[in-house]
């Protein structure tokens, strides 16, 4: 273990008034080091929590607080036999070099075009798709015309939705009732695109009678490539306060196969983290102030010892 570690097993206890006496604390440190992939912060807490429910509180950490709350032997040895699966990764195309990043209006019509482009394509991609009427073709007397356009703003008033969408061409603001065929109003999300079928036009009001979200179809190709999975993560954001500790601690003793579907996890071979892996220090005005850990270089190593507990298959 580092001294980092082994620094934090002691911050813990003390930071709730507990000591750890010397031999609970070898005992920890043994275990945490013989068995790396163990949830550390659970049994740490596992640990706080019955020393607090205590009806006669001590303010001592004994090793049979510690044995009674670490897992048995046999338990930490039954390990998962994961399967063998050797996967050949291919960078298809690496967008490094094309990634510009465009600022102001310019930058905002660019990004809206092109998030429009690719999910009308993806709503086009099916058989059953009618053409669509785009916002600056419609007029007053339009009925029975089918229109997509991302979601703008949405509002619920009683029994009714109010959806303001819009498309390269304009804004059109949609109103269609709540037990609508197919719309939940929970469900529609800023920036979703939606395909709104209209059935009358008032005042340059559009009433529809029927709101769906594209589906990405099903393609049912057969394959003899093995069956894995890839876990996604983003924003963790290690080092600020609101970083959900408890949470991802949570998911690394899942990964571990300490709970929930082990046939998924005996499949999962990738892990991947998309941005914002740590908070950072700088960033924006009073940031300091949301942090939990100041030092950047120390965020990196928070960061690396739970990344260091997921399994070695995953990669």
């Amino acid at each position: 273990m580092s001294i980092e570690e082994i620094e934090k097993i002691v911050y813990e206890f003390t930071r709730k008034g507990f000591q750890i006496e010397p031999d609970a604390f070898r005992k920890l440190v043994e275990i945490f080091t013989e068995y790396r992939e163990i949830n550390k912060g659970e049994i740490i807490n596992k640990i706080i929590k019955r020393k607090m429910a205590e009806s006669i509180q001590s303010t001592f950490v004994t090793i049979k607080d510690v044995e009674d709350i670490l897992p048995k032997k046999e338990e930490l040895e039954d390990k998962i036999e994961y399967e063998d699966i050797k996967v050949d990764i291919e960078v298809i195309r690496d967008p490094g070099n094309e990634i510009k990043i465009l600022e102001g209006i310019e930058g905002f019509k660019n990004y809206f075009l092109n998030r429009y482009l690719k999910l009308l394509k993806i709503a086009n991609s099916r058989p059953s798709q009618k053409s669509f009427t785009t916002i600056d073709k419609i007029t007053n007397n339009g009925k029975d015309v089918r229109v997509a356009g991302l979601v703008k703003e949405k509002k619920v008033v009683k029994d009714k939705v109010i959806l303001e969408v819009e498309d390269p061409t304009g804004v059109l603001k949609i109103v269609s009732k709540q037990d609508n065929q197919n719309l939940t109003p929970i469900e529609v999300l800023p920036d979703q695109l939606v395909i709104a079928e209209i059935s009358s036009i008032k005042e340059g009001i559009a009433y529809s009678t029927r709101i769906e979200f594209p589906e990405i179809p099903d393609k049912g190709f057969q394959s003899r490539a093995p069956e894995i999975y890839a876990l996604l993560l983003s924003d963790l954001h290690i080092g600020s306060k609101s970083f959900q500790k408890e949470t991802f601690e949570h998911l690394l003793h899942w990964l571990q196969g300490y709970h929930g579907d082990k046939e998924i996890i005996k499949k999962l071979k990738y892990v991947i983290i998309a941005g914002d892996l740590v908070d950072g220090v700088g960033i924006y005005p009073n940031q300091e102030k949301e942090l939990e850990e100041t030092d950047i270089r120390k965020q990196y190593i928070l960061a690396a010892q739970y990344i260091e507990q997921i399994p070695k298959h995953i990669q």
